[in-house]
């Protein structure tokens, strides 16, 4: 060996790696690729397909032996069995989080959830206008425009996107209240409660954490009965925000 050839670095090769995952399809051209029905079999017995996702999965831990043999054979192949990466983002992550709150209910949570949405159905926020329009009209008159803007451009906004509610596209996710209206997006409640919470940090900052709290539950809360998706509650939040700002904006033009 010569001088040269010890000063260069050994180039270190990455370990195969044997997929976690299998999509259908993937599966399907494994199969029809692998002529040995031994190996065919031992793979099915390796990996077992999970309906719920649509695809394979690898269901108990690997030897040595069996981790290098299986990852040799996949590298043969030459199969496009790319392993997810560590922060890929589902597609149906918006489904999945729903479904999973739907699993994890438990009874006193069902009950306190719903007294959550209850609270934002609109009545407490309505009893909260009549109050401030006899102690401060000014601030009544613009949480009653900013409450008033955010259901019609909530309504504009269902109409034009027409999205589903989760329990209907998916027959995985039980709903534990019913629906006051057929679409998803955006949450109204969750507008109705934050567009509160954004009026009070432009009049009442001390009151806003406690309504935030509060929001918060009600925005959790539509997930969590099945009625609405994460992106739903992000849009209803965004929603309030604006609510308020243009509230905000159009009463510097009243006479007052």
């Amino acid at each position: 060996m010569t001088e040269r050839e010890q000063e260069q670095p050994k180039k270190v090769l990455k370990p195969l790696r044997v997929p976690k995952k299998i999509s259908l399809k993937q599966w399907h051209t494994l199969m029809e690729t692998i002529a040995d029905e031994d190996v065919r079999e031992y793979l099915e017995d390796v990996y077992v397909y999970d309906a719920r996702r649509n695809r394979y999965i690898l269901t108990r831990g690997l030897n040595r032996k069996e981790k290098h043999i299986l990852s040799i054979l996949f590298h043969e192949l030459a199969l496009p069995l790319k392993e997810k990466r560590k922060f890929f983002i589902s597609r149906d992550l918006d489904k999945e989080i729903v479904a999973l709150l739907a699993k994890k209910r438990r009874h006193s949570l069902n009950v306190l959830m719903t007294i959550m949405t209850r609270i934002g159905d609109g009545y407490v926020w309505f009893g909260m206008i009549l109050f401030l329009l006899f102690f401060d009209l000014y601030a009544g008159i613009v949480l009653a425009m900013a409450q008033l803007l955010q259901i019609l451009l909530q309504v504009v906004i269902k109409n034009i996107f027409t999205r589903d509610r989760p329990y209907v596209r998916h027959g995985d996710i039980s709903i534990l209240l019913a629906p006051p209206d057929r679409f998803s997006f955006p949450s109204g409640h969750t507008a109705g409660a934050f567009t509160v919470v954004f009026f009070l940090w432009y009049f009442y900052p001390v009151w806003m954490w406690p309504f935030l709290v509060l929001a918060l539950l009600i925005g959790f809360s539509r997930m969590y009965l099945g009625l609405h998706y994460p992106t739903d509650v992000l849009a209803g939040i965004i929603l309030g925000y604006v609510s308020v700002r243009i509230a905000l904006f159009f009463s510097f033009f009243l006479p007052m």
